[in-house]
């Protein structure tokens, strides 16, 4: 029986994909650095953006995606992506 898309997803977040890019904190903190020097630089306005928020974003963007093409992978990554801003938030306050 396949993986679900949750057992898929952790095995991507802290396998294959924590390998490739590091902690989800320090990848995302840079990620959104550079949205807030986008924006700063596009519309003027600074806007503080933390790793967490920045994998909510991205997390929305794969909710876009299946809105208008449902597929698992869409699914994947956002369930993903919602445990890498669980993981930036463990950084930041160790439990």
């Amino acid at each position: 029986m396949a993986d679900s898309i949750l057992e898929e997803a952790q095995h991507l977040v802290h396998g294959d994909r924590n390998a490739d890019y590091g902690n989800p904190y320090v990848d995302y903190l840079c990620t959104a650095e550079m949205w807030r020097a986008l924006i700063l630089r596009r519309y003027g306005v600074d806007v503080p953006l933390t790793p967490d928020f920045a994998c909510l974003m991205m997390a929305t963007m794969k909710i876009s995606r299946e809105a208008g093409k449902p597929k698992r992978d869409n699914r994947v990554d956002g369930a993903g992506y919602l445990e890498c801003a669980d993981m930036c938030l463990d950084f930041i306050q160790p439990s």
